[in-house]
């Protein structure tokens, strides 16, 4: 009798499965994933619908979850630069996005990004860096060949400038951004050869 009990114990114990600290851990991941997605996503709509203040919370509670790749890291900081800079903290937008420059050194549009905060903070010389480094990631971006022109413009270097946005143009011939490197050309005073 008491090795029949043992037997159906032993029997009993083994048909329970036992879940290894790795599933645990890979499900705690995942909801964190989850979580830090969902911050991430209302922290975008907020920012898109003009609430930049209730936007950074959210990017901070996303930045406040342990873990994620270098990827999605990356990007949440970047959000959070946008949010800074909408908001007029250029401080912030600085530091958060030179902290995404490290996690994400291959987005073109961080460099872009980080040359429209060196444009709003007055430093030409940094706009021009990273308008560069962003060029070499999409050379033939439409929006990146604008702000080229844009930052040559205020670095005086009009004959850059021209070049630039007549690339713009090319990039985007029927787009808003051709449209606003030919309105710039206009203004310029460049007659307008590019069609």
């Amino acid at each position: 009798m008491i090795l029949a009990l043992l037997f159906a114990a032993a029997t009993t114990n083994a048909a329970t499965p036992v879940t290894p600290p790795t599933a645990d851990l890979a499900e705690a991941r995942a909801a964190a994933t989850h979580s830090r997605s969902l911050w991430t996503l209302g922290g975008n709509l907020r920012l898109k619908a003009g609430d930049a203040a209730t936007a950074a919370k959210d990017f901070d509670q996303g930045l406040a979850i342990p873990g994620g790749s270098p990827l999605e890291r990356g990007e949440l900081l970047l959000d959070r630069a946008r949010a800074a800079h909408a908001l007029g903290d250029l401080a912030t937008a600085e530091s958060r996005s030179a902290e995404a420059a490290r996690l994400v050194p291959a987005d073109p549009y961080l460099w872009y990004f980080r040359t429209v905060i060196a444009v709003a903070g007055g430093d030409v010389p940094r706009a021009k860096i990273a308008i560069a480094r962003a060029l070499t990631l999409a050379p033939n971006d439409a929006t990146l060949l604008f702000e080229q022109g844009h930052v040559a413009s205020l670095a005086g270097e009009d004959s850059a400038a021209r070049t630039a946005w007549t690339k713009a143009i090319a990039a985007d011939p029927n787009g808003p951004v051709g449209g606003a490197a030919r309105e710039a050309l206009g203004l310029a005073g460049v007659p307008l050869t590019v069609r």
